[in-house]
């Protein structure tokens, strides 16, 4: 819509402007000078051309959600000094928020490169490989940032995680077992030792130790899937059919058309000697 053409004339304002007047007058005045300053800043910043300078301005436009003008003022920052990690790191946030996320790998493997001792470069390259479906990598990763920095929960439980479909099951066993000494109602780390046990070798200690982690984070994952079917498994192979039909029967009351509970249920019921659908 366009504006309104204001009346024009020669006459000259008798009256002076109110207070209030006045003090929008100054307050739309400190607000030009703000921005014109902001501009100025980050001109001056970029005519002395440096990683510092570089990277102040990238991160005003991190700020600002430009991600792809930070990524490329990251980029030259990195240029002007390829040592220092960290410009690695926070490029690596800029180019997943601008939708790059090879990219943002690339840059977070450069930054554990040149700062192997920080546990949040390797647990940022952890969250990238593990959602680009790099397991073995994501795990590598976690488990690097967990050694680094051993209190951090996440780093153990995404280790864990990963580490269902890795070789090194005792390790993350041994680790979560540690953690949960100290952290008894943590359930989902409860239900990550179970799947760990799950896939280590069915010794009778194994199995022990697998149902009594199950059993423990059903006390606050009583509806998860995953649990049922962990726990279901391990009923089974201690010969407790009638537990494990009731551990299908719970997954099932909590996923209704999955069909690993149905037949969870239906080898179950086979087990007791009777048969019946759910």
């Amino acid at each position: 819509m366009r504006d309104r053409p204001t009346k024009v004339t020669d006459k000259q304002p008798t009256t002076t402007a109110s207070p209030r007047q006045s003090r929008i007058h100054v307050i739309a005045l400190i607000g030009v000078i703000a921005i014109a300053g902001g501009a100025f800043w980050s001109r001056q910043q970029l005519s002395r051309p440096g990683a510092d300078s570089y990277s102040k301005v990238a991160d005003l436009y991190m700020h600002q959600h430009r991600f792809k003008d930070a990524a490329n003022l990251y980029r030259q920052a990195t240029k002007a000094d390829p040592t220092d990690g960290t410009l690695d790191f926070r490029l690596s946030y800029a180019l997943a928020n601008a939708g790059d996320n090879s990219g943002a790998t690339d840059a977070a493997r450069k930054a554990t490169e040149l700062l192997p001792k920080d546990a949040t470069a390797w647990r940022r390259l952890g969250t990238l490989e593990a959602h680009a479906g790099h397991g073995d990598v994501a795990y590598a990763a976690f488990r690097r940032a967990h050694e680094l920095d051993p209190t951090t929960r996440s780093d153990l439980l995404n280790m864990a995680t990963q580490g269902l479909f890795e070789p090194d099951l005792a390790y993350d066993k041994q680790e979560l077992e540690h953690y949960l000494a100290t952290q008894p109602n943590d359930y989902e780390a409860w239900y990550l030792l179970a799947a760990t046990d799950e896939r280590l070798p069915r010794t009778p200690a194994i199995l022990t130790d697998g149902i009594a982690a199950g059993e423990r984070a059903q006390t606050g994952l009583r509806k998860d899937i995953r649990l049922a079917r962990v726990l279901g498994e391990f009923y089974l192979a201690a010969n407790r059919p009638a537990d494990a039909l009731k551990a299908y029967q719970q997954g099932l009351a909590s996923t209704p058309h999955s069909s690993e509970m149905q037949h969870g249920i239906a080898i179950s019921q086979a087990r007791l000697g009777h048969s019946g659908t759910p």
